[in-house]
């Protein structure tokens, strides 16, 4: 545990904010076997998606991933 009371997990690669670019990299990652994370500081993902309304009908929520207190683990 880190000094926040928080678990400290090893990953190999770790995306920070959770843009078009970002999510488009965690797929390639994911899909060649790597162990792969983004930690997103909003309340959602998607970037410049944000302007343009929600992306899901469920608003942040996205296959294979949950948003959970302004960070989204993949």
């Amino acid at each position: 545990m880190g000094s926040a009371g928080l678990e400290i997990k090893e990953v190999e690669c770790l995306i920070i904010g959770a843009g078009f670019g970002a999510i488009t990299l965690l797929h390639r990652l994911l899909k060649e076997g790597f162990d792969a994370r983004v930690y997103e500081k909003g309340s959602g993902f998607g970037g410049i998606w944000q302007s343009f309304g929600k992306i899901s009908p469920s608003g942040s929520d996205m296959p294979g991933g949950k948003s959970s207190g302004g960070t989204l683990l993949m």
